[in-house]
């Protein structure tokens, strides 16, 4: 785990992570709730295993698992939000659909919410004003609702973005 100066960019290592073992497979989203003060992660131990849903403490690094995910089209999060308590992510077989769920934090069940209009969302994340925003594979940049999973296409930024991460810091 890093943190990024936004004025110069450096990157500084907070932590390594350690994963239980067996630890094959990828690290596929993640996410920190701030009034919960939480690290979330989801990852799998292969490509053939759910997800597991887990937290990460910040001063060890240390990944202790929560919950098997379960409930989306693949058992996996290939993007994930935190928003005051509660969990988000998106799901999808690659080919014909990306799903939008809400997990449950202490199961790992996940709820799906709607069918998002692209098919690979790059990442999720709630601004100041509690207004979400997802980047498509296509460029288009999104605004959305947790409660409905309505989403507004708001343009194509001049430079393709990926995954997301809300930063509301200003350089001094």
């Amino acid at each position: 785990v890093v943190s990024i100066d936004p004025c110069t960019g450096a990157a500084t290592l907070l932590v390594g992570l350690i994963f239980p073992q067996p630890f094959g497979g990828a690290f596929e989203g993640f996410s920190y709730d701030a009034s919960t003060d939480t690290f979330w992660a989801a990852w799998g131990t292969t490509a053939a295993t759910s997800d597991q849903l887990s937290t990460v403490d910040l001063s060890t690094g240390t990944v202790t698992v929560v919950a098997t995910i379960t409930g989306t089209v693949q058992n996996e999060l290939d993007a994930m939000e935190a928003v005051n308590g509660s969990l988000y992510g998106r799901d999808g077989n690659g080919v014909a659909s990306s799903v939008l769920y809400s997990v449950d934090p202490v199961t790992g069940v996940a709820t799906s919410i709607s069918t998002l209009p692209e098919l690979h969302p790059r990442g999720f994340t709630t601004d100041a004003d509690g207004l979400t925003w997802w980047a498509g594979h296509t460029g288009q940049l999104y605004t959305m609702s947790y409660s409905d999973g309505v989403s507004t296409a708001v343009g194509t930024p001049s430079t393709v973005v990926g995954d997301l991460e809300w930063l509301d810091l200003a350089c001094p």
